[in-house]
Order: structure tokens, then sequence, then C-alpha cells
């Protein structure tokens, strides 16, 4: 198996760790704006702690969607979508804008776990294997986004 073979075989590790990257490495930032935007302590809580609130009344309607329907177009619009987001707290610089963006930045995350997820089983002789790979691009994602954009700022 060459090069290729192998990029293509691990390829839900590299785009999952790649898109939460991105998504996690911006999260102290939204703290961070939030608090220079004049947000008090219990304030910026509530900020972090609605980046899950929508999905987690979504999470069910978007598994769902993903079965009937497939997991190619989530993935590619819940990416473009992100993006869009990241974008967003540049377009509205006040802390309304940031309860929106967060918010949005969550339930485009979400999306893109539940599809990625949906993904990596697909394959029922894969199974173990590849929500194994899922769950390996999800930790990496995660842990290496803050020092990311500590490193690179």
């Amino acid at each position: 198996m060459g090069e290729n073979g192998y990029i293509r075989k691990n390829l839900v590790v590299i785009m999952t760790s790649f898109y939460l990257l991105g998504v996690t490495g911006t999260r102290p930032l939204v703290s961070l704006l939030s608090h220079n935007l004049g947000a008090n302590l219990v304030e910026i809580g509530i900020i972090t702690a609605i980046f899950a609130l929508l999905p987690f009344f979504l999470a069910i309607q978007i598994g769902k969607y993903i079965d009937h329907h497939g997991y190619k177009l989530p993935i590619l619009y819940s990416s473009l979508f992100s993006f869009i987001g990241l974008i967003l707290p540049m377009v509205i610089p006040n802390l309304f804008g940031i309860y929106v963006v967060t918010n949005y930045n969550g339930s485009c995350l979400y999306n893109r776990v539940v599809a990625d997820a949906g993904a990596s089983v697909n394959k029922e002789n894969n199974r173990d294997s590849n929500v194994m790979k899922f769950s390996l691009g999800m930790a990496l994602g995660s842990f290496l986004g803050p020092y990311y954009w500590r490193i690179f700022r």
C-alpha cells in the first residue's frame, strides 16, 4: 500500500482532525473576544454553554436526516457554514453577535460530527475500525486545536 492508499484509508482521521483543529482552536478566542467586548464572567460562561445548546435539542433530528439522506452533503454544508461562522464575529463585533455566532458554530460542529460518525460507520464490515479512526481524529483535533492557535498567532 503506497502513500496514497494510506491517506485514503485514514481520510476520516485527517478530515476530522483538520476540521476540529480550527473549530476547537477558536473556542478560547470567543471567550477572549467576549471579555474584550465587556462581558462579565457569567456572560462568558453562558456564551461558552450556548455552543452546545441548539445541538442538544437537534441531535436526534440531525441523525435522522443523515440516516435518511446520506452524510456527504451534511459534511460539505457544515464545513462551509463553519467557515462562514468563523468569519461572522468580524462582521457582527458585539455581544449579541457573539451569542448568535456561538450557537451557529455549535450547530455546524455537531452536524459535522454526526455526519462524520455516520460516514465512518457506513461500511458494516469495518464498523469498529472506522469508529476508532473517527474517534482518533476527534481527539487529535480537539487536543491540538487550542495549542495550534497559541503557537501560530
